[in-house]
């Protein structure tokens, strides 16, 4: 099993800045982030599915909500949005 990103969930990655930490503490976070939520859907899987999407499934990690689709072989995750609990939750 693998997990992969869309451009538009990377791109959501790279739009974390923080007003408290240094640009290389919030880089270091951002690396972070990537492996929780990485290993949080390889170790869940399937489990909470999207109230409103079919054929998608959800994690939380930290204050954001994770998006994410398996494949039809059931070889890999596709993540499609990342979204901070505090933006539409629409999932």
């Amino acid at each position: 099993m693998n997990v992969e990103w869309t451009v538009p969930a990377l791109k959501r990655i790279s739009q974390i800045k923080s007003t408290h930490f240094s640009a290389q503490e919030t880089d270091e976070y951002k690396i972070q982030l990537v492996r929780r939520i990485e290993q949080k859907i390889l170790l869940t899987g399937v489990v909470f599915q999207s109230r409103n999407y079919k054929n998608t499934f959800i994690v939380y990690i930290d204050q954001f909500i994770v998006s994410f689709r398996p494949s039809k072989d059931g070889m890999k995750y596709t993540i499609t949005a990342l979204k901070h609990v505090r933006q539409n939750k629409k999932f």
